[in-house]
């Protein structure tokens, strides 16, 4: 729980505000899917998987560079 929290500030530090919001909504302990996602931001689910992608690949970089293992917590 501790470590989740970790990832979700650093998440929160280093993503746009949109991509941690898609990210959240996507991964926190809600099961939402694409469309709703897309539904709820007014944009279709293939620009909802575009952001989510590139905000994975940006909290991965920076979990590297901070010596933090990536796993499959996102």
């Amino acid at each position: 729980a501790e470590r989740q929290q970790k990832l979700w500030d650093l998440a929160k530090k280093i993503l746009k505000p949109r991509e941690f919001q898609v990210l959240w909504e996507r991964y926190s302990d809600n099961d939402i899917t694409l469309q709703d996602v897309g539904d709820e931001l007014g944009i279709t689910r293939e620009r909802i998987r575009q952001i989510q992608l590139k905000a994975l690949g940006k909290l991965r970089r920076a979990m590297m560079k901070q010596g933090i293992h990536c796993s499959d917590d996102f």
